[in-house]
């Protein structure tokens, strides 16, 4: 009787832990199934973003670049990969852009920073940052905007309300030589 008692409480464990590692693995499969949708999703992400996604390491390597910077800068991202950034980015901006990555570094980087870089052809693109480091990857994160368009805009604004307070001042030296 009681190797028959021994013998199915055996029986009884092996089948709870067959179910028990059934129901595992159902999970783990889950588990992987939604990870590799995500994964998915975030490569998507940076395969189709408009701006520019860089990756550099501490030393300033570029590690991974997002496709747009072909339409930015006119590069293939495999030719960057490896190549330091600063190779790209316009000379006058080299040291002000130094100072953001360490403050980055540091966690002192608050809101955007704009630098410029070269673009293949050889026009300078002025850029819109946003970054942070990730200490655990020991990478810069980088985002960039390009912002031709709106500083375009910006100076003809200028030009436009530089050419406005011209003619108020003509128009009132005018006004003043009819009353003379």
């Amino acid at each position: 009787y009681g190797l028959l008692a021994a013998t199915f409480v055996l029986i009884a464990l092996l089948v709870k832990t067959g179910e028990l590692y059934a129901k595992l693995a159902n999970l783990l499969d889950v588990e992987q199934t939604e990870h590799r949708r995500e994964s998915a999703m975030r490569q998507r992400i940076f395969e189709t973003s408009l701006d520019l996604i860089l990756v550099v390491d501490r030393q300033g390597n570029v590690k991974q670049v997002s496709p747009s910077v072909r339409t930015i800068l006119g590069y293939e991202p495999d030719a960057m990969i490896g190549r330091s950034a600063i190779a790209y980015l316009y000379h006058e901006d080299l040291e002000r852009t130094r100072n953001e990555m360490r403050k980055a570094t540091r966690g002192e980087l608050r809101g955007t920073f704009d630098c410029r870089y070269v673009h293949k052809d050889g026009r300078i693109v002025p850029l819109s940052w946003k970054g942070l480091w990730s200490e655990p990857d020991q990478q810069h994160f980088f985002v960039g905007r390009d912002v031709t368009e709106r500083i375009g805009l910006e100076q003809q604004l200028r030009q436009a309300q530089k050419m406005e307070a011209i003619g108020q001042l003509t128009g009132g030296i005018a006004h003043d030589f009819n009353n003379i």
